[in-house]
């Protein structure tokens, strides 16, 4: 009878300490300079791998991104934020590390800004383009990932021309100052083979 009663407490005593092991851990980091918060996330204990949601803040305390994470990597819904750490700036989805399915993107004022859609992190379509003030905007003639993509500032004036194959910039894209200036670059699937030469790697997305 004791020997059964010392088993059980043991048996207890593993699972207890097992299913502690596998629980959740609070990181949270500030910044050197200004001593305040710019990452907070939590790992599971037992596999060091980030689980659920990832807060970012601005160098001032503020609140500028929410990433749910899965296994380490970007699964599930990501919300970028205005300054006020309220107003949605951005807002995406993501399968397994990879932009999947819609983002859509707001002006500071709560307007619409853009929608676009995405699959395993190419562009398929670019659409409900907008100006701060709600002027609706042309997207540019592309389908199905191919085809032109054109990028407008808040008040409406062209900033960016872009090629895209199979969902990727390629060919040459262009970005327009607003002195007039344009400035051009080479894409061969969303690779800029300029920067590619000198060893640097870039954000490929809209």
């Amino acid at each position: 009878m004791h020997f059964n009663i010392r088993w059980t407490f043991i048996i207890i005593s593993f699972a207890i300490i097992f299913v502690m092991s596998c629980g959740q851990k609070e990181i949270v980091k500030y910044s050197k300079t200004t001593e305040k918060i710019i990452e907070k996330y939590y790992i599971n204990k037992l596999t060091k791998n980030i689980e659920g949601k990832f807060y970012s803040y601005d160098s001032n305390g503020n609140l500028f991104k929410i990433t749910e994470y899965k296994s380490n990597v970007p699964n599930g819904k990501s919300v970028m934020y205005c300054l006020d750490g309220k107003t949605v700036l951005e807002s995406s989805l993501y399968l397994e590390g990879q932009l999947n399915g819609v983002m859509e993107g707001f002006y500071c004022n709560g307007n619409p800004k853009f929608k676009i859609i995405y699959d395993k992190n190419k562009i398929l379509k670019v659409y409900d383009l907008f100006t701060s003030n709600g002027i609706e905007l042309f997207p540019g003639n592309h389908k199905d990932g191919n085809g032109v993509i054109l990028k407008y500032d808040e008040t409406g004036n062209l900033v960016s021309r872009m090629n895209i194959k199979n969902g990727l910039k390629d060919g040459y894209s262009y970005d327009i100052s607003n002195t007039g200036f344009v400035d051009s670059s080479f894409y061969i699937q969303g690779v800029n083979e300029d920067l590619k030469a000198l060893g640097l790697e870039i954000d490929v997305f809209y």
